[in-house]
């Protein structure tokens, strides 16, 4: 079959270029954070539109910060800590529990540290 000349000098084009590809990570960091600017909760029904959105027509700071660290790792690297903080590993297991604030994050914490009166 005939292909168009200009199809293959697109396919050319796109073939020789070369990608990076982005850790896991900061893929799924990024949809939450992105799930979270549309007014997406967590439930335990399940995702809700429960919080108002992100209005102003341009990402958050967070992910600015977190699409700057997912091109260049290396010259962001004083941000993962910022995106990714260091907590219990019990609660690096549950969905969306970066976008918990660093209080809440304490609170859930301490409870475990303490005996339960059950």
């Amino acid at each position: 079959e005939y292909i168009p000349d200009q199809i293959k000098k697109k396919y050319r084009e796109l073939v020789s270029q070369t990608y990076r590809k982005v850790p896991l990570k900061y893929v799924k960091v990024y949809l939450a954070e992105a799930a979270s600017e549309i007014g997406i909760v967590q439930t335990p029904e399940g995702l809700i539109f429960g919080a108002p959105p992100n209005t102003s027509g341009k990402p958050s700071e967070k992910l600015e910060a977190i699409m700057s660290i997912a091109e260049n790792p290396t010259a962001f690297k004083h941000l993962h800590d910022v995106i990714f903080p260091k907590v219990d590993d019990r609660l690096k297991k549950l969905k969306f529990s970066h976008i918990a604030s660093d209080n809440t994050l304490q609170v859930i914490a301490n409870c475990r540290k303490a005996e339960a009166a059950f």
